[in-house]
């Protein structure tokens, strides 16, 4: 089978035609692996796990695959996998994938008398963990919607546009305002912000 008819079929029914393209590729795919990954006995993963992020590179290189490229479909897919599985590897040795013997428990005693454990210890990121930050971000929280309360329903419009990421040419579009309108609106917002 040609790469254009491998591609239509595929087209046509992706479900039963990947089936079949799994198995003539599964070769390719282990020896792309293999490529990679040699020795699995120092990394965390398992060849099941890089074989499945072969068949996910596979899936992308039928979506990708280009018929009037110069590479055959092989060795496109072979430079998908291998791609993928040092992504992996790279992953791996960053320790994003780290092993659970690297790891503590959060009630790991830290005391002879191990009255204090690891919890204790580890400052908290969020907020509503530490009250100092939760009473201050409340009280901004609180000034932010005196502020947005006292707006007009179009300077309202604006704010909730230009929070949504729209830019000011969207945003003057949408509303069908001029971008310097809307500039000096959003201007506005940040001085009694500021105040």
């Amino acid at each position: 089978m040609n790469d254009y008819e491998l591609l239509y079929y595929y087209r046509l029914n992706p479900t039963a035609t990947f089936v079949v393209l799994e198995d003539e590729f599964r070769n390719l795919i282990y020896s792309a692996i293999h490529q990679v990954c040699f020795n699995f006995k120092k990394v965390c993963f398992t060849i099941e796990d890089l074989y499945q992020e072969g068949l996910l590179a596979m899936m992308n290189a039928l979506e990708g695959y280009r018929v009037n490229s110069e590479a055959t479909f092989s060795s496109y897919l072979f430079r998908c996998v291998l791609s993928s599985s040092r992504l992996v590897m790279r992953k791996h040795r960053s320790l994003s994938f780290g092993l659970l013997d690297r790891s503590y428990s959060l009630s790991f005693p830290l005391s002879i008398d191990e009255s204090i454990t690891l919890i204790d210890v580890i400052a908290e990121e969020k907020v509503w963990y530490q009250p100092e930050q939760m009473a201050y971000f409340e009280e901004l929280y609180d000034d932010v919607m005196l502020i947005i309360n006292s707006l007009t329903n179009q300077e309202r419009q604006i704010f909730e546009l230009r929070n949504s990421g729209y830019s000011y040419q969207r945003i003057a579009d949408v509303l069908g305002l001029s971008t310097k309108k809307v500039d000096n609106v959003l201007q506005k917002m940040r001085r009694l912000v500021k105040a």
